[in-house]
């Protein structure tokens, strides 16, 4: 037979259990807010966001045609889009949400994280610029520049000064001080999105 103190331990380690279960459960007054593009505050980072099907096709939209296009900017002759999603794929930053109401989501390349990645977003979700610093590896007799590069991608001018203003602080907070007078090359894309890719 069990004996008072043994039914006491027992009783209050079962008490214990059931506490930390209930803590572990998530309550129903707890929202879970799904990422999308449509809820970009539901996005903590560009992760989740970075492999929904809607991001993928705004994605290829943006870029367009120049999506395909080869260029050296992680390696060599690398497409576009290719290089883009490397760079927004890593190890992920917290979301800014910017005075003007624009999502800025950074990241880094996996295994390569002095080359980053950062995609700025209006509310509704549309992109209107991409930032990457990389090293154009793969251009000239060196294997890379040994200095950082940033390359900011704009479907048209009028939205490069805000996106250029934003991305541009973004890419000197993040790389060392040393380095921050890195040259900045402004692409504009077509003003027409190029087919889905």
């Amino acid at each position: 037979m069990f004996s008072i103190g043994v039914l006491g331990g027992i009783v209050v380690m079962l008490a214990a259990l059931m506490s930390a279960i209930a803590l572990a459960t998530p309550s129903a007054d707890v929202a879970v807010k799904p990422c999308s593009l449509r809820r970009l505050t539901g996005c903590d980072t560009v992760n989740p966001l970075s492999w929904r099907p809607d991001f993928q096709q705004a994605l290829a939209q943006f870029l367009g045609r120049d999506g395909r296009k080869r260029i050296s900017l992680l390696y060599h002759n690398g497409r576009l889009i290719d290089q883009v999603k490397a760079v927004l794929g890593g190890p992920p930053d917290a979301r800014r949400d910017l005075p003007d109401g624009s999502h800025l989501f950074t990241a880094c390349r996996v295994h390569s994280c002095n080359e980053k990645g950062a995609i700025l977003l209006d509310p509704q979700g549309e992109i209107h610029a991409i930032a990457v610093i990389s090293y154009h590896c793969g251009r000239g007799p060196k294997p890379c520049e040994s200095l950082p590069q940033l390359d900011l991608f704009v479907r048209n001018r009028k939205a490069a000064d805000g996106a250029q203003r934003h991305l541009s602080q973004w890419a000197h907070a993040v790389v060392p001080k040393d380095l921050a007078a890195m040259p900045m090359t402004v692409h504009e894309l077509p003003t027409r999105p190029g087919a889905r890719l």
